[in-house]
């Protein structure tokens, strides 16, 4: 057990957003977190007031620490009611948008605000409160899609795809169109050797940036929005999905991740035949036709037979 200072910290995307900063951030931390709040520089009594140039970039930086925790487990506990609560309240106003999504910008504003008033912070928690910093509330509902690439040893594509996300949040909108009313949440992590994890890779230094895509349950244009970026990321990055949330209405995504993950299901295969004879691990239709596609039709065919 250990403690973690957790830095939450505001910059304009503008002035800060650039790899320089995002490295010398990486290279001084344990961990970084960061986001972006869609449409927070939204302005209603501004000539302009959808305008990317006041929209601000949220940091969250995790630094081993000897200092104390900044609270006890006792306030900790007793705090949950209200982040529960509070969390409830912004997911309800939220589902507002759904029958209404032009307004998407003026809530995600307002929450954003609310937010930020309290200016940068900085405390210190023990590792798994600080982990497992965000409340968890099962009646809300959400869409999530999670994608990950290689980040350059310079981490300019990282900052590229911020960039990008942003933009076409923003061309979105141009067409009336807002498919997005959470955040999106980037986090830098090294690789990993698990055979079908997306960060998978021989090198165990290598540096991958995790995007996770956050929306109320059937906001309007999610789909496309999702698809949009998910297929820049394939061409662009070879990146996975994460296969524990959403990403099977991605057109042609099963060929996609047999062949992006062709070596490593192979060399799985082995282990899986020696040890589920059965084919239990197969339960998982969408995990099942990616092995088909990427080992040919005979383990599809045997699997077929088995459950008859």
């Amino acid at each position: 057990m250990y403690n973690l200072r957790m830095n939450d910290t505001f910059y304009s995307i503008n002035e800060w957003l650039n790899p320089k900063n995002l490295k010398e951030l990486l290279d001084s931390s344990d961990g970084v977190e960061f986001f972006y709040w869609p449409f927070n520089g939204f302005n209603q009594s501004d000539p302009k007031p959808l305008d990317p140039n006041r929209d601000q970039i949220w940091v969250k930086t995790f630094v081993r620490t000897d200092d104390p925790a900044s609270f006890t487990q006792q306030q900790l506990e007793q705090s949950l009611p209200n982040q529960t609560q509070e969390a409830i309240q912004q997911y309800e106003l939220r589902r507002t948008l759904i029958p209404n999504p032009e307004k998407t910008p003026n809530v995600t504003a307002t929450l954003w605000n609310g937010l930020t008033s309290f200016g940068n912070t900085s405390f210190v928690y023990q590792v798994p409160d600080a982990m497992h910093y965000v409340v968890s509330e099962e009646s809300i509902k959400l869409e999530l899609m999670e994608i990950a690439f290689k980040a350059d040893p310079d981490l300019s594509n990282v900052v590229a795809e911020y960039l990008f996300i942003m933009k076409t949040l923003y061309d979105f909108a141009g067409e009336g169109k807002f498919p997005l009313n959470i955040f999106v949440d980037f986090r830098i992590i090294k690789s990993t050797k698990t055979l079908l994890s997306n960060t998978f890779d021989k090198d165990p230094e290598a540096l991958y940036c995790h995007i996770d895509f956050v929306t109320i349950l059937d906001t309007p244009s999610w789909q496309e929005f999702a698809q949009l970026i998910a297929q820049r990321a394939f061409d662009q990055y070879k990146a996975k999905p994460h296969c524990a949330k959403e990403w099977e209405f991605i057109p042609n995504v099963d060929s996609y991740l047999a062949n992006a993950f062709s070596d490593q299901i192979k060399q799985f295969e082995q282990i899986r035949a020696k040890y589920d004879p059965d084919k239990i691990f197969f339960d998982n239709k969408s995990l099942q036709d990616i092995f088909n596609i990427a080992l040919g039709s005979q383990n599809g065919e045997d699997s077929n037979k088995k459950k008859v």
